[in-house]
């Protein structure tokens, strides 16, 4: 009898560590197919495209980057076309493409440091930090930007173009501080659409 009851408690520890390791080997896959999509930023909700969006330290959520488009301009071409015009237009402001989904339409950087300068304009130009003794923040302290441009088609061969842009800037200059959100001027995001249609008008 001791040995029945033996032979059945040894049984059903068995079985036990066996459903547990089964659900152990499924949890890690799904773990690990879940991480690749995140890392890929492949993760989409319900097959829409991902939204790209940003957190910094300046804004107390996250920010998504095609709520801040404040016009969308119609160009006259299709949108394969005014994404490639996109893309060199990036190409000559030196504006990393990290972010890049040619099927959405969306192209741009969400952690671009910048320093000073970008396309040969003061930063100020392009975005308010505010001002400080020795001027514009926005010239004097790095700045981490986040950029995407959106391209959707509009019928009849035409597209949609419309970007959405944020900053904030950190004092480097020694004491540390937090950093401060910055405004668009709006003035980058227009070069980006004058340099689009140029090269468009051009082609």
């Amino acid at each position: 009898m001791e040995g029945l009851r033996g032979w059945w408690t040894g049984r059903a520890r068995w079985t036990r560590c066996a459903r547990g390791a089964r659900r152990s080997r499924l949890v890690s896959a799904l773990a690990g197919m879940l991480a690749c999509l995140v890392s890929s930023g492949a993760v989409q909700a319900q097959g829409r495209p991902a939204r790209p969006h940003v957190k910094f330290r300046s804004y107390p959520v996250e920010v998504f980057l095609d709520t801040l488009v404040s016009t969308r301009d119609t160009v006259a071409a299709p949108s394969a076309q005014v994404f490639a015009a996109v893309r060199a237009a990036y190409a000559a402001l030196k504006i990393p493409r990290d972010w890049s989904d040619s099927s959405a339409g969306q192209l741009g950087t969400l952690r671009m440091r910048a320093n000073n300068a970008l396309g040969g304009a003061l930063l100020s130009t392009y975005l308010n930090c505010g001002q400080g003794i020795t001027g514009p923040n926005a010239d004097q302290w790095r700045l981490q930007v986040a950029m995407v441009t959106f391209v959707q088609p509009a019928g009849e061969g035409k597209s949609l173009v419309g970007t959405g842009l944020t900053a904030e800037a950190q004092d480097m200059s020694g004491v540390s501080t937090a950093p401060s959100a910055c405004g668009s001027t709006g003035l980058l995001e227009a070069r980006i659409l004058k340099d689009v249609k140029a090269r468009l008008e051009g082609r």
